[in-house]
């Protein structure tokens, strides 16, 4: 960080550039926190994209940090949209005995995650004894 700017630093191997960040724009980061930044203008020639903090990764969690950063490179969104919230508060926490009734118990059960088959027949390579 210098005065008046910073820089985030991108990722040369997905192809991520550094990220030119005004002091206006920084919203309280310190130096060697992980961020999320959006992209305020790609720059010119010569010139690296300029942008704003969106938030900030880095935590006591390393885990967490690690999880979240997970997330954003497979494009998940950290945070759900403020309809989403609303729909999500409509849900009663509370499950009534109506809607137990129109369930299967399944409690008693070994549950076993699908398994896809493979229709390929695999070769094996024989053994010969010398």
């Amino acid at each position: 960080m210098n005065k008046g700017f910073a820089f985030i630093l991108g990722d040369k191997d997905k192809n991520i550039p550094d990220l030119y960040v005004a002091e206006e724009n920084l919203n309280g980061v310190k130096n060697g926190e992980t961020v999320v930044a959006r992209i305020l203008e790609w720059g010119g020639e010569g010139k690296k994209p300029s942008a704003t903090v969106v938030s900030v990764l880095s935590g006591d969690d390393a885990a967490d940090e690690a999880m979240r950063a997970i997330l954003l490179d497979n494009g998940f969104a950290l945070n759900f949209s403020d309809e989403a919230q609303e729909i999500a508060a409509r849900i009663p926490e509370v499950i009534t005995k109506e809607d137990i009734s129109h369930r299967k118990d399944v409690r008693g059960y070994l549950l076993l995650p699908s398994i896809r088959l493979m229709r390929k027949t695999l070769m094996m390579p024989y053994l010969t004894a010398s």
